[in-house]
């Protein structure tokens, strides 16, 4: 119970402290050579590796506030923002793991693995070429 407790605790702090890293950079002047865009990011990238670490906010729900705090803030629009989430290795990235996900919960995986070692046989060299 206790072990509880301490997670909780773990994760308002981090969600607080991230809020406070941000706000800090949104008060505050940027360092002398740093653009005030890139000091905003840096207290997004300051807000987001908090609740990553403390896990006070879910992780894929972390990975979307740069898509709501960028245009608020003013460093980027919308397009620009969202533009490295449409790239299309992360659009085939997300299309096999939804396939994966479909495959594993219709048992699809074991078919064609049970399937396989019917037709190749049982024999260490025939899995290993029915793999290949």
């Amino acid at each position: 119970m206790s072990n509880l407790l301490v997670k909780d605790q773990i994760s308002y702090s981090g969600f607080f402290i991230g809020l406070a890293a941000l706000t800090f950079t949104i008060m505050t002047e940027a360092p002398s050579g740093l653009s005030h865009a890139a000091w905003l990011t840096a207290g997004v990238a300051l807000l987001m590796a908090s609740w990553w670490v403390s896990e006070a906010v879910p992780i894929p729900a972390t990975g979307l506030v740069p898509i709501v705090l960028f245009p608020i803030l003013g460093i980027a629009d919308i397009k620009t923002a969202s533009a490295p989430f449409a790239h299309p290795i992360n659009l085939l990235f997300l299309g096999g793991f939804i396939i994966a996900a479909s495959m594993e919960k219709w048992g699809l995986h074991k078919r064609i693995a049970l399937n396989l070692v019917a037709i190749i046989g049982t024999g260490p060299k025939s899995i290993v070429a029915g793999f290949m």
